[in-house]
């Protein structure tokens, strides 16, 4: 699982870097991300760090991680992913409305 989380991050970096957009949350987008593993989620990092919160959980037989992955989607969505996506719907308008109605958040 962590391996294949670690994979879906990677592939992600290398989907920003072909379209010269960042990686960073607070860093303002300069174009929008629709193909690689956001073909298939919008937040593939986030998807990809709670796989790994659970790998860890799983590997370890430490239920708490199990816990901590639940908390740590209402957080990453409260806190991250609704203002990003307001950033997103106002830089990039139809195209983002287009693409949020194709792809689901998570997954």
């Amino acid at each position: 699982m962590i391996v294949i989380a670690l994979a879906i991050v990677a592939w992600a970096f290398f989907t920003f870097q072909s379209i010269n957009t960042t990686i960073l949350p607070n860093k303002a987008a300069s174009h929008l991300a629709t193909n690689g593993p956001f073909k298939w989620s919008r937040n593939p990092i986030y998807v990809a760090d709670i796989i790994i919160i659970s790998g860890v959980g799983l590997a370890t037989g430490n239920p708490w991680q199990i816990i901590t992955a639940a908390i740590t989607i209402f957080v990453i969505e409260e806190f991250a992913i609704k203002r990003e996506e307001i950033h997103l719907k106002a830089k990039f308008g139809q195209d983002w409305n287009e693409y949020s109605k194709k792809v689901r958040r998570w997954v």
